[in-house]
């Protein structure tokens, strides 16, 4: 869990308290939210948190050095890796106190530490991606505007299906929160997929005969929806695909069961996430988070990229191609509040990964 002080700056960061609260009155309002942990609660952080504090990849090209090349034996900086840990301390450190922001194991991390240190019941838990977002993405642009008439209702629902048993691990992680008073009803938050983010908690609620389904708001006008199946009960195992603006259709995000996950097999993940290059999709740098008076600002390499979403559900996107590393920078500090990822570090293409006692 976070310390008092962390959560009081975690709050004030996201903009929690209204202005001109005093640290009394802050500190007041937390011990209420201790006593009696509500929904409202549970529904205001992930969003205010995904308007503050930025899903990012930096970290994954811009690394800490270790040794300088001189002390190297090998002639090349010896790099950090992971980058960074997942503990309250590290999320914290990176997220909050240095103005940051993560990849999903980092951001839901740092929001399931908040739940917990204000009284909330939190599981991790791991997915299953079992998508092709771009491939997804093409064919939703596809359909946007075609309408579901040219498909079957069986044709929709194996457009939906989740293939469970793909190979591969499970590299997502998102939390099942829940009230200390309601121990048995538990929500499903993730604010850790970028543009595919959750935006409100799902609760998670089965029906005995028939498949139940829960519609929750994305970003940038995408709907998610959470199912169960209760063909496999003794999976546990919930769904959630994804529906883009405009589209017809709904495409199949990840899978998961629902319960939690050994901390060491998070740990083993995270360590993976952080080093292999598959994982890092975009290849590029990458930054989003939605800014008032603007929408949805995304850079991925040189390439910025505004997405709003006006009061008729259209689309207005504005693209820009930054020209130098220095446009760059100042748009990562601009948009992001993003700075200084440079110091004390080098490109990962550069130097030499190693293994750390700072590492799992």
């Amino acid at each position: 869990m976070l310390t008092d002080p962390q959560l009081l700056y975690y709050l004030e960061k996201i903009g929690y308290f209204p202005k001109g609260h005093t640290n009394r009155k802050k500190n007041i309002a937390i011990t209420e939210i201790r006593k009696s942990p509500s929904t409202q609660v549970m529904n205001l952080l992930p969003r205010l948190q995904l308007t503050t504090i930025p899903y990012e990849s930096i970290s994954l090209h811009w690394r800490p050095v270790l040794q300088s090349a001189d002390e190297s034996p090998r002639g090349a900086p010896v790099l950090l890796s992971p980058p960074m840990g997942i503990t309250p301390a590290d999320v914290y450190s990176k997220l909050v106190a240095q103005s940051r922001g993560g990849y999903c194991f980092e951001m839901n991390c740092l929001l399931g530490y908040a739940f917990q240190s204000l009284g909330f019941l939190v599981d991790r838990v791991t997915a299953k991606m079992v998508c092709d977002i771009k491939a997804i993405a093409k064919r939703a642009a596809s359909l946007v505007g075609e309408g579901a008439n040219g498909f079957t209702s069986e044709e929709l629902v194996q457009m939906e299906a989740m293939p469970a048993d793909v190979p591969g691990w499970e590299t997502h992680q998102m939390l099942l929160v829940a009230l200390p008073s309601d121990p048995t009803h538990q929500y499903l938050v993730d604010i850790g997929l970028a543009k595919y983010s959750i935006r409100a908690p799902v609760l998670l609620t089965k029906l005995s005969s028939e498949v139940h389904l829960t519609r929750s708001p994305g970003v940038m006008g995408t709907q998610l929806r959470v199912w169960h199946d209760p063909a496999k009960p003794e999976a546990n195992r919930w769904n959630v695909s994804i529906q883009w603006l405009g589209c017809p259709v709904y495409f199949p995000l990840y899978t998961f069961q629902a319960q939690a996950a050994d901390p060491a097999q998070i740990e083993m993940i995270h360590y993976y996430m952080s080093l292999s290059p598959r994982s890092c999709d975009p290849p590029e740098m990458f930054a989003t988070m939605y800014v008032d008076g603007l929408g949805q600002v995304s850079l991925q390499g040189m390439e910025l990229t505004i997405v709003d979403i006006d009061r008729w559900g259209s689309r207005q996107v504005e693209r820009t191609v930054l020209e130098s590393e220095e446009e760059q920078e100042a748009c990562f500090k601009k948009y992001f509040g993003i700075e200084g990822y440079k110091l004390g570090a080098i490109h990962a293409s550069e130097g030499i990964i190693i293994f750390s006692d700072h590492c799992p």
